[in-house]
């Protein structure tokens, strides 16, 4: 058994830890009792009509080999005579050498189900009680005796003899197959990842493009792991928070309200709204006469205070609580539509808090020190897959440029994915001890005739032509050709970088939308390319917190499809009054938390639209009506659509 061998076992043990393995001798009967649970077997997304159920036993779970063999298109035949069973693969297992592509995607599709089943066990829902009580039956079944052959090779599996079939222990017999078991007790459904090796993956059309996606998969689960474990780690910090059980948002308020009533000396008033699904609104507010106070807080004193709001409500209220809101300029009202109105806005991206300081009128933190920078880097990410880096700082103006220096050449040929996922931690670094930095970066390799890699962070936001580029070959890779029928067509993707928050995805055909090969086609062919440029889309978007606004055209520049799409809506629609009962001739204001956004409505229960009112002046509600209401604004998503209902009563009641 080779290392890589074992390595997979030794992951395996890690994914699934429930089964262990269980050794017999040859040939005997024995009464064993099982656990039946109604157990169906998935394989990619399709069911398996298996008609011998699985069980568990001895805290592994025991498939039938015939139907797990229909499920991975292996041939398999049976001889009862010699007591064995034969598995043909049809030459899909003869794998050449550990490197190997169906090696990889077999390892990483085990490495994605562990890190996810840490996230579940992270954020307290793996192991829940839900999982369904099992059936148990005493039933015979013959250990031993029997022999097992895949491609010829017999295989060393623990298996028993029921129901006139072989059992195996599925995580045995997992390497073998390269396959990624997963059991969710909770459904009674034992998901089995083939890896795209015996089974092709219906959603990508051949195994490089499975490999890019769970690259992509893998970046951006470490991404979350780390961000629960910096929360976990901000529990840690408040330890001496006092507890209070939170049931409502009238509760979340008035907690907030006691403990959290002052940034440093400045004492506000908080009030917090519900939105939709897990989003908390904060409205932060102080009067004018303590404004002074204001000008002379830092900037990573707000960021901390609003941090440490938000990891009470992640503590006492809800763990996957979202907060956004906004610290208000206390010359401008609630209600008001300005552009001014805010000093700061935060909200959450990926359970990280992003803020805006623009209008802030706070002085940036320039109690920086260099030297204290580069020891820090030098120490926490002194060492990144396994190559180190040396860091040089210095201060220019109000930013900084940084030069980071692999000692090896090795970093040019990372994949798109590892050099982000490094450009993320070194922007994390940076921020943890200095939040308000913005960074003018250069990687430098060892080799003077290798183009150095430039980037920028600012505002937690990361930024790279460099990068950029290099997407742009990536999906070009991944996504520049489909077929349907008998034809093939090529794709060209193009990305242009239109300011800091906008990307613009220019995709262009080699083919004419006149041509009979393209009008045959039909709308298969359409929603074929649509299918390829959304996947294109979701690629980027995992690399890229952007806007991404989307043009597909032909060789001759006819639109095909155009698209957009926003990573930041804007906020919800509130009304003051809300809904319920009011007086004939009550002015009701509307507004949103969105500086800049119109907000557009109807009165007639219609779902509003640009072309329907736009909010000016209050409405005045002189009788039972209903008002729906989204915000608009240019950059952004159009806001969730808000429904006020108004019943008019009279001055008596």
């Amino acid at each position: 058994m080779n290392k890589t061998f074992l390595a997979f076992l030794l992951i395996s043990a890690m994914v699934l830890p429930l089964f262990t393995t269980v050794a017999y001798g040859e040939d005997y009967i024995k009464e064993i009792d099982a656990g039946f649970n109604g157990i169906q077997i998935h394989i990619g997304n399709n069911r398996i009509s298996n008609h011998k159920e699985p069980f568990m036993y001895d805290d592994s779970l025991w498939v039938p080999l015939k139907d797990l063999a229909q499920g991975l298109n292996l041939k398999y035949k049976m001889n009862k005579g010699k007591k064995s069973i034969g598995l043909d693969s049809n030459g899909k297992l003869k794998i050449d050498g550990p490197n190997a592509k169906e090696i990889k995607s077999f390892q990483a599709g085990y490495e994605i189900e562990a890190k996810e089943r840490i996230i579940r066990d992270l954020e307290g829902i793996y192991g829940s009680p839900k999982d369904k009580t099992p059936e148990m039956r005493n039933i015979k079944v013959i250990f031993g005796g029997w022999k097992l052959y895949l491609d010829g090779r017999r295989l060393d599996v623990d298996s028993l003899y029921y129901n006139d079939d072989l059992y195996v222990d599925i995580l045995d017999i997992a390497p073998y197959l390269y396959i990624t078991p997963s059991y969710k007790a909770d459904k009674g459904i034992l998901n089995i990842d083939a890896n795209g090796v015996l089974v092709r993956d219906s959603f990508y059309k051949n195994i490089d493009q499975l490999l890019s996606f769970r690259e992509g998969r893998n970046y951006l689960l470490n991404i979350q792991m780390e961000q629960l474990e910096n929360r976990m780690a901000l529990r840690e910090s408040l330890r001496g928070l006092p507890y209070a059980k939170l049931k409502d948002i009238k509760d979340v308020e008035k907690y907030l309200n006691k403990h959290f009533d002052r940034i440093g000396s400045l004492e506000v008033d908080i009030h917090a709204h519900e939105a939709l699904g897990k989003w908390i609104y904060l409205d932060i507010s102080f009067p004018r006469s303590r404004a002074y106070r204001w000008y002379g807080l830092q900037r990573k004193e707000v960021e901390d205070w609003i941090w440490d709001m938000y990891t009470a409500l992640l503590k006492l209220y809800d763990e996957d609580v979202l907060l956004y809101g906004a610290i208000r300029n206390p010359y401008y009202h609630r209600y008001s539509n300005s552009k001014y109105k805010n000093y700061t806005t935060f909200d959450t991206r990926e359970k990280d808090l992003y803020f805006d300081f623009s209008r802030s009128q706070l002085k940036k933190d320039y109690k920086f020190n260099p030297i204290h920078l580069t020891d820090t880097l030098n120490t926490t990410l002194k060492k990144y897959n396994k190559v180190n880096f040396n860091y040089e700082i210095s201060q220019s103006g109000d930013d900084i440029d940084l030069k980071a220096y692999p000692d090896s050449n090795w970093v040019k040929d990372w994949s798109l994915y590892t050099k982000m996922g490094y450009l993320k931690k070194l922007n994390w670094e940076i921020r943890r001890v200095y939040p308000d930095l913005a960074v003018n970066g250069i990687l430098i390799f060892p080799k003077e005739d290798i183009e150095p890699i430039r980037f920028h962070f600012n505002n937690n936001r990361i930024r790279s032509q460099d990068m950029l580029r290099e997407t742009e070959v990536h999906l070009n890779n991944l996504y520049g050709s489909f077929s349907y029928g008998r034809y093939s067509y090529g794709l060209d993707f193009n990305i242009y970088d239109k300011s800091m928050d906008d990307l613009s995805l220019i995709v262009e055909g080699d083919f004419s939308i006149q041509e009979d090969k393209w009008t045959n086609a039909g709308e298969g062919a359409v929603d074929r390319l649509n299918t390829r440029v959304q996947n294109a889309i979701s690629t980027l978007m995992s690399l890229w917190d952007m806007n991404i606004s989307t043009e597909v055209v032909d060789k001759n520049g006819v639109t095909i499809t155009e698209l957009d799409i926003y990573q930041k809506n804007v906020g919800v629609v509130y009304a003051n009054p809300s809904s319920g009962e009011i007086k004939e001739g009550t002015l009701v204001y509307l507004y949103t938390d969105t500086p800049g956004a119109d907000i557009y409505y109807t009165l007639d229960g219609s779902t509003p639209t640009r072309q329907s009112y736009r909010y000016t002046e209050p409405i005045i509600v002189s009788r039972d009506l209903t008002i729906n209401a989204f915000g608009y604004k240019e950059g952004m998503g159009a806001g969730p659509i808000t429904t006020l209902e108004y019943t008019v009563v009279s001055d008596d009641s």
